[in-house]
């Protein structure tokens, strides 16, 4: 029994990090529709103080805000209001 719940413990130490694991996309491809899509209004570019509109949040505030994960990201976009590319 011992050797049972052991082998368990360690099958779901091996699997946790498969499943808690995010997608991961291509940042080049990610970055390069950032510049074309967001940065109308938002400053997508690291060290960036200010959007080119000023309502608009600068992309690394919305990277520190607190949390800020990937559901809050997904959730932040289709929040958007309207936009040129929808």
């Amino acid at each position: 029994m011992r050797t049972l719940n052991a082998a368990l413990v360690l099958a779901s130490i091996a699997v946790a990090p498969i499943v808690c694991a995010a997608e991961v996309g291509d940042a080049q491809r990610g970055h390069a529709f950032a510049k074309k899509v967001c940065a109308k209004c938002h400053a997508v570019e690291a060290g960036d103080v200010f959007s080119p509109t000023m309502i608009a949040p600068t992309f690394s505030a919305v990277a520190v805000t607190p949390g800020m994960n990937e559901r809050a990201l997904l959730v932040w976009f289709r929040s958007l209001g309207p936009r040129d590319d929808a």
